[in-house]
């Protein structure tokens, strides 16, 4: 059977090497012919010829969408594999319509988005970005009971706009708290 030809899309080129350590790409190496260079940009002459025998596209943040045009210099193309959240907002309506595997990283990636998140909400509840923003304003002590006296979490409730990938992770990070939570999915 014929390897895989395999080529890598993303802007900037050097966030391939961020996401694919050395061991990586001699896995990748050994399965498949991977195009020798990172490509960011979809359209150009040499993407085309990168694209022609093309089977498996990598792409990640910053790369390029998979439009009409892109995909017709990819005849052969059945599969994305997306770095980063969801592929879907890369495909054009010819890359819809053809029957390939698309696999992103929206879970992996979501966790440490949540956990973002997570931290933020208890830095919101203590007020703590304006409180530093007033500190620097004055650079004297601050009162806080006083200039912030609703600082604090507890008692606060949580909403979240959106139960996506990252909504439903910050909701699960957010039960060991006492903090009631409420999400809402607008449609």
């Amino acid at each position: 059977m014929e390897p895989l030809n395999v080529v890598l899309t993303m802007r900037p080129a050097a966030l391939a090497e961020r996401l694919f350590d050395d061991a990586a790409h001699r896995r990748l190496a050994a399965v498949a012919h991977v195009w020798p260079e990172v490509l960011e940009d979809l359209t150009t002459p040499d993407a085309a010829k990168a694209l022609e025998h093309c089977d498996v596209l990598v792409t990640g943040w910053g790369a390029g969408l998979l439009t009409d045009a892109v995909m017709a210099t990819a005849p052969r193309l059945r599969a994305v594999v997306h770095t980063g959240g969801s592929a879907a907002g890369l495909l054009g309506p010819a890359a819809r319509e053809r029957r390939m595997t698309l696999t992103d990283a929206r879970a992996a990636n979501g966790r440490p988005v949540a956990e973002l998140t997570l931290a933020l909400i208890l830095l919101a509840g203590k007020q703590t970005l304006p409180s530093a923003r007033l500190y620097a304003e004055r650079r004297a002590f601050i009162d806080r009971e006083q200039a912030f006296p609703q600082a604090g979490n507890h008692g606060r409730r949580v909403g979240i706009v959106g139960a996506s990938c990252i909504g439903r992770q910050t909701i699960e990070l957010l039960r060991p708290s006492t903090w009631p939570c409420r999400s809402s999915t607008p449609t």
